[in-house]
């Protein structure tokens, strides 16, 4: 016993583990020592399944490691971490009551579903952290707002998938946004990605209500189903630097107005933009004129679009009948500009 909590540990001459406390609900203080030995580690699966809402630390600066799913499915609502350098696998997972946590900047990583499906309502990602792990955040149904924050370098894959963030900013330091990382996060109205991000995953936004939508130039590949049924998507500007559009990376957005793209896009696949002037009328424009590899089937099913296309690059446009190389557009729909 030590203050009136029945503690199962596991000394060592340097620390104490805590493994469990039996039978106890409501607030929890973890002590700086327990006969003698620090309390340096909390156990994996050590507070699993239980009733506790809040846990203190008399001495937050001990505390070395918490293990993997020490708090899983509890009913914990508010948690300070102390200074570890990695919150691992499972941790929080399932704590749909945890509405308020803080990470502090000796974390460096976010293993995979450490907070999925829990009760977060906002949550700061500090700049130590280097990695924000495979569905370290799906799932959270009151999910709002996340602030990444600048050196955050990897967002893993379905790291937000069916939250219900509405704004995002991915900061210059991710290289890569991950297959899945914002799929399904339905609410998800704004994002902003900066210069710095070389690749955006297959699916990674996909069935989002985003409105508008800037590819910055840093971008070299949108990968497929990057935005896939996103049908409030009304403005996509896709910059100069970026070189390829996946198979179906803009498929079904149905109210996209006018796309331009850019003379740096070499290779656009199969159906990228599949549906998205279907039902409503656009235009989209190409800039480049030579040496690219754009799959006929891009255009498919966009009888309402009209192409604009650079007049000396006309021979690169058309079949050997002048009739436009893209499948399912008629070409009453076409116009070579000089």
């Amino acid at each position: 016993m030590y203050n009136n909590y029945r503690y199962f540990v596991v000394f060592n001459t340097i620390y104490t583990t805590i493994v469990t406390i039996f039978g106890y609900s409501g607030k929890v203080i973890i002590p700086a020592e327990i006969n003698g030995h620090k309390v340096t580690k909390i156990c994996d699966g050590a507070f699993r399944d239980s009733q506790i809402s809040l846990i203190e630390f008399e001495a937050p600066d001990n505390i070395e490691s918490i293990g993997m799913g020490a708090f899983y499915n509890c009913s914990l609502e508010k948690i300070d971490i102390p200074n570890v350098k990695y919150i691992f696998t499972n941790t929080f997972e399932n704590c749909i009551n945890l509405s308020e946590v803080s990470i502090p900047k000796s974390v460096i990583k976010i293993n995979k579903f450490a907070f999925k499906n829990c009760g977060l309502i906002n949550i700061v990602i500090p700049e130590g952290i280097e990695r924000i792990d495979n569905y370290a955040f799906s799932s959270c149904p009151y999910l709002k707002s996340v602030t990444i924050s600048e050196g955050v370098k990897e967002i893993g894959w379905a790291a937000f998938e069916k939250a219900t963030l509405e704004t995002v900013n991915i900061p210059s330091s991710v290289k890569r946004i991950e297959t899945y990382a914002f799929n399904e996060c339905r609410e998800l109205k704004n994002v902003t990605i900066s210069e710095g991000v070389n690749e955006i995953g297959y699916s990674a936004f996909a069935a989002t209500a985003l409105e508008t939508v800037y590819i910055p130039s840093s971008v070299k590949s949108i990968e497929e189903y990057a935005f896939c049924e996103c049908r409030e998507l009304k403005d996509v500007t896709i910059s100069e630097g970026v070189e390829h559009i996946g198979m179906l990376a803009f498929n079904n957005c149905q109210n996209i107005g006018d796309v331009q793209i850019p003379a740096s896009v070499k290779k656009i696949d199969a159906y990228a933009f599949n549906l998205c002037w279907y039902w409503n009328e656009g235009t989209i424009k190409f800039i480049r004129k030579t040496d690219f590899e754009y799959d006929n089937s891009m255009l498919w099913n966009d009888n309402r679009v009209s192409i604009l296309i650079p007049i000396d690059a006309k021979e690169n446009y058309t079949n050997y009948d002048g009739t436009i190389i893209f499948e399912h557009v008629s070409n009453d729909k076409v116009t070579f500009y000089n």
